[in-house]
């Protein structure tokens, strides 16, 4: 009578634990790949958002805005905060240039909070408005 060995297929515990190990250390590194990558297109997002309000503020300066030395400033809805600052613009062509206009240096800066991290956007301009001396 002869004993025939029987070979086992399959894999063993040890190489199903490797195999299962690599899995878990590829899809840890994906899932932070995967969330950076979210987290920076939300921050981007609320970038272009910041801009479109700066560019806005920009537009408005001059019309629903007036044209004057000051501040102003407010909040929108989503949670921006905004200051339009304008201040005497002073250069040495001033003067000369502009003798029955006066030059004004447009600040708009728009501020959120991204992450409990206070970020800004600045916008600067010149703006000539009537009313320089002769």
């Amino acid at each position: 009578m002869s004993i025939r060995g029987t070979k086992a297929s399959g894999f063993t515990l040890i190489e199903v634990l490797v195999a299962l190990a690599v899995l878990a250390i590829t899809a840890g590194f994906a899932y932070r790949a995967i969330s950076g990558a979210v987290v920076l297109s939300e921050r981007g997002g609320r970038e272009q958002t910041a801009l479109v309000i700066a560019q806005g503020l920009m537009d408005r300066v001059g019309h629903d805005l007036p044209l004057r030395e000051g501040e102003d400033g407010g909040r929108t809805p989503d949670g921006f905060r905004w200051q339009v600052r304008q201040s005497p613009y002073v250069g040495s062509a001033a003067p000369a240039v502009l003798p029955y206009a006066r030059g004004l240096v447009v600040d708009v800066t728009v501020s959120w909070t991204d992450q409990r991290r206070t970020r800004q956007l600045r916008l600067t301009t010149l703006r000539i408005a009537a009313g320089g001396s002769a």
